[in-house]
């Protein structure tokens, strides 16, 4: 999943699939703490007022769900989930995939409501999403 990276890493015009697995290691000791997003530890994040939404979609088969649910786990545990949800929310998005899926035509619109909590003090309780057949879907957090 990090073959992107690799690319910014490597030297220029050497191709991914020729990486060892010492060279891969390596790459992984040095640059995981860069890159590693799976700390449920967000004290510094949650002192400076910061807020933010996550969301997985029930379809994607690019970047998992369960993953992502198993990491707000462990926030919530370290947290606990009423003090978790005054600065990030979870939702578990049906329908979607990497992008429309089978039922969701379109995402929520995260900006907005990120704005609204950051400026207005509003938290989402519910994100609307547009489905194929025209109908408004209300997504609600995970706890």
């Amino acid at each position: 999943g990090n073959q992107w990276m690799l690319e910014w890493w490597l030297p220029k015009g050497r191709a991914p699939h020729t990486v060892t697995d010492e060279e891969l290691l390596a790459w992984e000791r040095d640059y995981t703490t860069e890159c590693d997003a799976t700390s449920e530890n967000l004290d510094a994040f949650k002192v400076r007022g910061g807020k933010f939404i996550v969301s997985g979609g029930l379809e994607d088969s690019i970047v998992p769900v369960l993953p992502m649910a198993d990491w707000f786990r462990r926030v919530n545990a370290r947290y606990g989930g009423k003090e978790t949800h005054t600065f990030c929310r979870f939702y578990l998005l049906p329908g979607w995939a990497h992008g429309p899926g089978r039922t969701m035509a379109s995402c929520p619109d995260y900006s907005a409501a990120l704005i609204n909590w950051v400026e207005k003090g509003i938290a989402p309780e519910s994100l609307p999403a547009k489905m194929r057949d025209g109908s408004t879907l209300q997504i609600a957090p995970q706890w």
